[in-house]
C-alpha cells in the first residue's frame, strides 16, 4: 500500500515547524550564541519548504518547486552553521549563500528550461548530502577534542547516515524512472521523505543532547571554579591571618596574637581554676651583636632563638615575639615552680647552642604566674619588671615572682 506523499510532506512541515519553535524558545533563554538561532531558522525554512511541496498543484511551480526545495536546502546549510558554532569554527557564509543561489538556479533550469523531476530530486539530494557530510565531519573532528563524546557521536552519525541516504536517493532516482508529476512518485521516494522527517527528529534530539551536556559541563566547571576560588580565598585568608598574627622575621606569634590567646587562657583560669604562667625574656647585649656583626647576624640570632625555643619548650607552651629582642612564652596549665624549671632549661639550652662569632648568646628571663583574676596586662607588666631585675643582677639568669 502506497503512502500519500502530500500528507507526508504536510506532516514533515508540522514536525519541522514544531522543532523550529522549540529551538526559538531555547535560543531566547540563552545569553550566548549556542547555534539554536540557526536551527530555528533552518527548521522554519524546512517547514515552509515542505508545506509548499505539499501544496504542489495548488500554488505556482516557482513556489512549490523552486522556492520549496531551496528552503529545504537552506535548512541543511543552517544545520551546518549550527554545528560550526557549536564547534567554535568559522562559517563560510558567502560561499554558502552562493551555493543556495546556485541551487535555486539549477532547480529553475530543470523546471522552466528542461523540465525534469528526477534531476531536481538528484540535485537536491546531493546538495543535502554534501552539507550533511560536512556537518558530520566537523562533529567527528570535535569528538576527539571534547568529553561530550556520546552526544557528538550520536549527532555526527545521524548526519552521516542522512548523507548516505540522500546519496542513495540520488542513485535510485537515476537508476529508476521518475514520474513527471512529483506527487506520483513511488513508495521508495515516499519512504525517503519519511526518512527526512525522522532526520528532523533525530537532529533535534542530537542538538538538544549536545546542549544539555554542554550545560552540565559548564555547571560542573563553574562548581570547580567556585571551589578553587573558595580554596584560594581560604588560602589568602590564612596568609592574611598569618601576616596579621605572626612576626614576619621569626614566624613566632606577635603581641596581638599573644593578647588573644592570653585572654582565652585567663578565662579558663577564672572559670576552671587552671594555672597560667608567663616567661618574659630578652637577649643579652643584643645591641652589641648588631653593632659588631651587623643586623643580618642579629636577625639570624633571633630566628635561631625561636627555632631553639620551639625545640626545647613543651607542646603546650606558646612562643611570641614581643618586640625587638624581647620574647614571651605563655605556659598554660603551669604553676610558678614548673615555669621556673622550664625557663632555666630554656636559658641553659640557649647558652649552649646559640652563638654569635665565638661567643654564646644568653638571655635574661622574668617568670610569674597569674594571680586570682588580675588582667593580662598586669601579668605582663610584672614579668617585664622581673626580666629587668634579671638584667640588673648580671644577666643570663631567671628571676621569678
Amino acid at each position: 500500500m502506497e503512502l500519500d506523499l502530500r500528507t507526508l510532506l504536510a506532516a514533515g512541515a508540522m514536525v519541522a515547524m514544531t522543532i523550529g519553535i522549540a529551538m526559538f524558545f531555547i535560543q531566547r533563554t540563552q545569553k550566548s550564541n549556542t547555534g539554536f538561532n540557526s536551527l530555528f531558522q533552518g527548521f522554519a525554512a524546512a517547514a515552509v519548504g515542505a508545506l509548499l511541496g505539499a501544496l504542489r498543484g495548488l500554488t505556482p511551480d516557482f513556489l512549490s518547486i523552486v522556492v520549496g526545495n531551496v528552503l529545504i536546502g537552506f535548512w541543511m546549510t543552517m544545520v551546518w552553521r549550527s554545528v560550526r558554532i557549536s564547534c567554535v569554527m568559522r562559517f563560510p557564509a558567502m560561499r554558502v549563500w552562493m551555493s543556495i543561489v546556485a541551487l535555486g538556479g539549477v532547480l529553475g533550469f530543470y523546471t522552466y528550461v528542461q523540465f525534469d523531476t528526477g534531476m531536481r530530486i538528484v540535485v537536491l539530494s546531493l546538495y543535502l548530502a554534501v552539507f550533511a557530510a560536512l556537518s558530520a565531519r566537523d562533529l567527528f573532528v570535535r569528538l576527539s577534542q571534547t568529553d561530550l563524546g556520546v552526544a557528538y557521536k550520536f549527532t555526527s552519525q545521524v548526519l552521516a547516515w542522512f548523507a548516505v541516504i540522500m546519496c542513495l536517493r540520488a542513485v535510485l532516482t537515476v537508476m529508476t524512472e521518475t514520474p513527471t508529476y512529483y506527487m506520483d512518485v513511488g513508495i521508495v521516494q515516499q519512504a525517503l521523505v519519511m526518512a527526512m522527517i525522522a532526520m528532523y527528529v533525530s537532529l533535534a534530539v542530537g542538538f538538544l543532547w549536545i546542549w544539555q551536556r554542554r550545560r552540565e559541563d559548564n555547571l560542573q566547571k563553574r562548581a570547580e571554579d567556585l571551589h578553587a576560588a573558595h580554596q584560594l580565598t581560604d588560602q589568602l585568608r590564612a596568609q592574611a591571618e598569618q601576616a596579621a598574627l605572626h612576626d614576619p622575621l621569626t614566624s613566632a606569634g606577635n603581641r596581638r596574637k599573644f593578647h588573644m590567646v592570653a585572654e582565652m587562657e585567663r578565662e579558663r583560669h577564672i572559670r576552671h581554676g587552671h594555672d597560667l604562667s608567663v616567661a618574659f625574656m630578652d637577649v643579652d647585649h643584643f645591641k652589641m651583636i648588631n653593632d659588631a656583626y651587623g643586623h643580618d647576624v642579629g636577625d639570624d640570632v633571633l630566628r635561631s632563638l625561636v627555632l631553639h625555643l620551639s625545640d626545647i619548650t613543651r607542646n603546650i607552651d606558646l612562643i611570641y615575639r614581643w618586640g625587638g629582642e624581647e620574647f614571651a612564652i605563655l605556659m598554660p596549665e603551669t604553676n610558678l615552680p614548673m615555669a621556673c624549671e622550664v625557663s632555666n632549661r630554656i636559658r641553659q639550652h640557649v647558652e649552649e647552642n646559640i652563638k654569635f662569632g665565638e661567643k654564646p648568646v644568653t638571655i635574661s628571663v622574668g617568670v610569674t604566674q597569674l594571680r586570682n583574676q588580675e588582667t593580662v596586662n598586669n601579668l605582663i607588666e610584672r614579668a617585664d619588671q622581673l626580666m629587668y631585675t634579671a638584667k640588673d643582677r648580671g644577666r643570663n639568669c631567671v628571676i621569678h615572682g
